[in-house]
């Protein structure tokens, strides 16, 4: 980082290295180096370095974002630009000689040598400019307050290639001016700090660095514990693998419920109450404790699974309404209202339906009554099932398309019994 003056440092920089570079080069010829517009006419052989092009830097520009708080726009850091500096070298003198050509020589030799403009250059600028000034030197006085030299990184030469359609571009630029054999270097990075100072920060009282290798829970299956059907507020056993950490959680239908024990393989988990039967999804998530109090970080999550929650039916009442008036001889039929307490409650918008299977396979009798949609949720369930055959029915009650399990203590399905 430097102040306003680095820019101009550089080019000073770059004068000094070229201009010690002729002095000391045994078949040099006398010349200048100037630091004008290349539109200005020379009196005599010399290089002239013109600084033709400012960029921002692509790679160094996006390290300042952001340096203020989005909430009131206070400065978080003070703000720094940085910058690309083009330069042109030409090289002046009689063709017929080929004193340009001398010079573009050792030009070329002193940058290839000295590609690095840092502090010992800028040093070596700064002592000439307090001790042995010249009369031109005196002009640039005032370089001696510039802090390029302190910069953390320093700034970098590299040749620019040009066809000759681009540097015929570049010297159209230059008005009414007469080419002379030139080449081009590019300075980076330039970086140049504001005069605004952002608030001071309070200092870090301690640091804590956790290093921790990537591990994520894998959640392969969910069963009921006890080894039977998943119904209400069962314990559920979740098993798969990396399924412990500091703090472990499981997330149902993204509420988080916390786990009874827990292990590398298995989770144990009472169901909550209030959930109703149906398809879920379950999620492994765990939290790190750092910090000084400890406290959860979020970690890792598992992989989602679903699980049916079955509900468990229980016939309250089975009223069968009268034969039909068929002529005689027709097989008789019924109507059948059929009350069910269900256990977990249904809740209301679930949908539910009633499956009749006739024991006697050879006759195909089977119906399906859909139940009349939920205002409220309700543990008591009514079907209405008209026409049904003389047989033996088993009765499925299905709430959002899972089935219902056996009533604990139970051995058979609910039975429905229409005589002949």
């Amino acid at each position: 980082m430097s102040n306003s003056l680095a820019i101009a440092t550089v080019t000073a920089v770059l004068r000094e290295l070229v201009s010690e570079a002729i002095s000391a080069d045994p078949f040099a010829l006398t010349a200048t180096v100037t630091t004008v517009s290349p539109g200005a006419k020379p009196t005599s052989p010399g290089v002239n370095i013109y600084l033709y092009q400012v960029t921002h830097n692509a790679a160094a520009r996006n390290v300042d974002v952001p340096t203020r708080r989005a909430s009131d726009g206070s400065l978080l850091k003070r703000p720094q630009v940085a910058l690309d500096l083009h330069y042109l070298f030409s090289f002046i003198g009689n063709d017929a000689t080929l004193e340009p050509q001398r010079l573009c020589a050792i030009t070329a030799r002193a940058l290839h040598d000295g590609p690095i403009v840092g502090g010992t250059a800028i040093g070596r600028l700064i002592q000439r400019l307090t001790v042995t000034a010249t009369p031109h030197d005196a002009q640039l006085n005032y370089l001696k307050d510039s802090d390029l030299g302190q910069a953390l990184d320093s700034v970098r030469l590299t040749p620019l290639s040009f066809n000759l359609e681009e540097l015929s571009k570049l010297w159209q630029v230059f008005f009414q001016t007469d080419y002379f054999l030139s080449m081009a270097y590019s300075a980076s990075v330039v970086v140049i700090d504001s005069e605004v100072n952002p608030a001071p920060v309070l200092p870090a009282r301690a640091r804590q660095v956790y290093a921790l290798p990537i591990s994520q829970p894998v959640v392969e299956r969910v069963v009921a514990q006890d080894g039977g059907q998943i119904v209400a507020q069962s314990r559920l056993s979740i098993q798969g693998r990396g399924l412990t950490a500091d703090v472990t959680t499981v997330l149902l239908d993204g509420s988080a419920v916390t786990p009874v024990s827990s292990s590398p393989t298995a989770i144990v988990l009472d169901l909550p109450a209030s959930l109703a039967a149906g398809i879920h999804g379950l999620q492994v998530q765990q939290s790190l404790l750092m910090g000084t109090p400890p406290k959860p970080h979020a970690a890792s999550a598992s992989n989602t699974i679903a699980f049916a929650l079955q509900p468990v039916a229980v016939t309250a009442a089975i009223g069968v309404g009268p034969t039909n008036t068929a002529p005689t001889g027709a097989p008789k039929v019924y109507a059948a209202g059929i009350d069910l307490t269900v256990s977990p409650a249904v809740h209301a918008g679930q949908r539910t339906a009633l499956l009749l299977v006739g024991s006697s396979g050879a006759k195909g009798h089977g119906y399906v009554s859909n139940g009349a949609p939920l205002s409220a949720d309700s543990t008591s369930l009514r079907f209405n099932v008209e026409g049904i055959a003389a047989d033996s029915y088993f009765v499925r009650l299905q709430v959002d398309g899972v089935d219902n399990a056996l009533a604990p203590g139970s051995t058979a399905d609910l039975t429905l019994e229409m005589p002949a």
